[in-house]
């Protein structure tokens, strides 16, 4: 991996910062929640997340994504690099 490509983690928590608003990009132990996240801001954020992954993440697997970390690593699963 080329060291100036952004990890996962580091995609997820710009596309959330981007979506959300946020002044600043997130942490990736941050509650989506405590960021100001709902479950349409979810729902689109693994929209965005599947586009820029080319990947498709379950609406069921959504219900355990508490956290920055938990989208990423969601979305490493549905890429096999976890």
């Amino acid at each position: 991996m080329n060291p100036d490509t952004p990890t996962t983690a580091e995609t997820v928590a710009r596309i959330v910062a981007e979506l959300l608003d946020l002044p600043r990009v997130p942490e990736p132990t941050e509650a989506l929640d405590s960021l100001g996240a709902d479950s349409i801001d979810l729902v689109e954020l693994s929209m965005i997340a599947e586009e820029e992954f080319g990947i498709d993440l379950g609406d069921a697997d959504l219900a355990d994504v508490l956290t920055v970390s938990d989208l990423a690593d969601l979305c490493d699963k549905a890429r096999g690099v976890a």
